[in-house]
């Protein structure tokens, strides 16, 4: 006579390794444990390496200061514009004074480019540019008059650059055009974008004008 084997239903062993998994997550139905997950790091190549300041000059023959920032991306500069003229609520640029170039020189604000700014933002990632710029107008200059930071212990030209600098250094690492990116950063709408309209001057003053007007 033939001899009857009894089966057990494997389902009760499907409900143990459920209720196994749910109560463990980290444990794997063959009973090993699983691998941590790996948490990616930032973007290293997004760190600044280095920052250089320098003097040039502008479209006046004055000059100003070109700030040069490395990242992992690449070098990317940028030069301060600076107006004729200046209003009062307008953040104070930092110059030289005495005889060189009639007292525009910019060697001051190149100096604490390299010998301060540099050295405090050197590790820091370029995407993070509200971070960057508190940390050079709030902490590292911290000069205030009645309109608010008025930047006139470092240079509002020597923070400027290096701003500039890290903007284009940013978009560079999300891979973005600078107008998008700055759009991005700022929380605009990035779908549609218009083109800046062109504004020209048919009577001029102030310093600009070679008289009295």
């Amino acid at each position: 006579m033939a001899r009857t084997v009894a089966r057990r239903p494997i389902f009760g062993f499907a409900l143990f390794v459920a209720g196994l998994v749910a109560l463990r997550p980290d444990i794997s139905f063959l009973g090993k444990k699983k691998e941590e997950q790996t948490v990616l790091p930032a973007d290293e190549k997004a760190k600044i390496t280095s920052i250089l300041g320098r003097e040039v000059m502008d479209s006046r023959g004055n000059p100003t200061v070109e700030v040069e920032l490395t990242t992992g991306y690449g070098t990317f500069s940028a030069i301060v514009p600076s107006g004729a003229s200046t209003g009062i609520y307008e953040a104070l640029e930092l110059r030289d004074g005495g005889s060189r170039f009639k007292g525009k020189g910019v060697l001051k604000a190149v100096k604490n480019v390299n010998d301060i700014i540099a050295p405090a933002l050197i590790g820091m990632d370029v995407t993070k540019q509200r971070l960057i710029d508190e940390k050079m107008v709030q902490v590292l200059d911290g000069a205030q008059n009645d309109w608010g930071w008025s930047k006139s212990n470092l240079g509002a030209n020597a923070i400027l650059a290096v701003s500039m600098a890290v903007c284009r250094a940013g978009a560079a690492s999300m891979q973005m055009p600078l107008y998008e990116y700055i759009a991005n950063i700022s929380g605009r709408p990035t779908d549609k974008y218009m083109m800046p309209v062109p504004a020209f001057n048919v009577i001029n003053g102030g310093s600009h004008a070679g008289n009295r007007l």
